[in-house]
């Protein structure tokens, strides 16, 4: 073997090592199995919006086999909106490939976007029968406090989108997400969110 052949060789393996590396070291998506608490102090003191602020007091469907600490990742829209990534670990910021899930919370207008009205938008039907989706089915959930939500389930695309739970309260719409999350899962993070009802107290001691 010629030595220009032993160096592409060299190189091919070294390529093939560095990929099955950064393989391993990304996390697996949300299997809905584990639930872990959600710290939102520091979230608190980042968020400057006139939006109702709801955030779930524990995260559903968090792969237990991840050691990084679920963070949350802020943007905002000045005073009409607000979103928090799910996110394992703090150097995520959001990337797709180290987050999991969301939660949202807007000031309704008329381009606030109607699950009901929009469901052939978020959930197109009918898909390719080789691209995979959930086998959960879209509609109208009661959550915590008789609240009626509306539920999308996942699909694919790229990668898996969100399944979301969508609700509103007053003049304001929600939702929360997790990537190729079940009914189930998403249900549940719906409910601790609206649960979480000691978030505004929080929020106000911060801001003293």
């Amino acid at each position: 073997m010629n030595k220009r052949w032993v160096v592409v060789l060299a190189c091919f393996v070294s390529a093939s090592l560095i990929y099955l590396i950064s393989i391993n070291q990304q996390p697996t998506k949300a299997d809905n199995n584990s639930i872990v608490p959600f710290n939102t102090s520091a979230l608190l003191q980042e968020m400057q919006t006139e939006v109702p602020i709801l955030l779930p007091s524990e995260v559903t469907g968090v792969n237990s086999s991840i050691e990084e600490v679920v963070t949350g990742f802020l943007e905002s829209d000045a005073d009409k909106r607000y979103l928090v990534s799910f996110d394992y670990g703090e150097s995520c910021l959001g990337a797709s490939y180290c987050n999991f899930g969301s939660v949202s919370g807007e000031y309704i207008t008329d381009k606030t976007l109607n699950p009901v009205e929009n469901l052939d938008i978020l959930f197109p039907q009918p898909l390719p029968d080789n691209v995979p989706q959930s086998t959960d089915r879209p509609g109208t959930v009661l959550l915590t406090d008789n609240i009626p939500g509306f539920f999308i389930p996942w699909t694919t695309a790229a990668s898996c989108t969100e399944a979301r739970m969508y609700w509103r309260i007053d003049s304001y719409q929600y939702y929360v997400g997790l990537e190729c999350g079940s009914l189930e899962a998403v249900t549940a993070l719906a409910n601790s969110t609206i649960a979480n009802t000691s978030i505004q107290a929080d929020r106000d001691l911060s801001s003293k």
